[in-house]
């Protein structure tokens, strides 16, 4: 099956959530900038103050809508703070979209388990079930199948807008 890229249906006019611009062009939106793509799901522009690796890492936004890459390092005291999904590769001061509600890809650890909790780990971006003590839970974040192997993409499904949430 050929899974396409989300689609925006607002009325932003060149939004794509699968490109990213670079730190030596323009943003083409206002940071902060949401659309609603095919399907239900929601994204949200935004500035990479360090490179977010491609599609499925988490990143952990501002509320300037500066984002990185989520990890035990950056979540800790951030509860309630929006964490959301690249469609690409976004670059250091680079400018691209997350998206934090739908159907999406996630970049998690191995054999993470499906419709399980997951918290961030120390690898940036990615998710894990494992439930380590002092690690911060991403609510909002749902693997429809398991992970059977290596760290990897795998399907998810993103309900009522992601965020930090409590520590484990």
């Amino acid at each position: 099956m050929v899974t396409l890229p989300a689609i925006p249906t607002s009325a932003v006019i060149g939004a794509r959530v699968d490109v990213a611009e670079t730190a030596t062009e323009t943003a083409r939106f206002a940071l902060g900038t949401q659309v609603e793509l095919t399907g239900g799901g929601k994204a949200v522009y935004i500035k990479a103050t360090a490179a977010i690796t491609g599609e499925g890492y988490a990143a952990i936004v501002d509320k300037d809508f500066n984002a990185a890459m989520v990890s035990t390092v950056n979540a800790v005291g951030r509860r309630g703070d929006l964490v959301g999904f690249a469609q690409a590769a976004i670059p250091l001061n680079g400018f691209g979209w997350l998206v934090y509600e739908g159907a999406t890809k996630v970049w998690v650890a191995a054999t993470a388990a499906g419709h399980i909790e997951l918290n961030v780990t120390a690898v940036p971006g990615q998710l894990d079930d494992d439930a380590t003590a002092t690690r911060q839970v991403i609510d909002g974040v749902v693997l429809t199948v398991a992970n059977g192997g290596a760290a990897a993409l795998v399907e998810g499904k993103l309900v009522g807008g992601t965020k930090v949430g409590r520590t484990l």
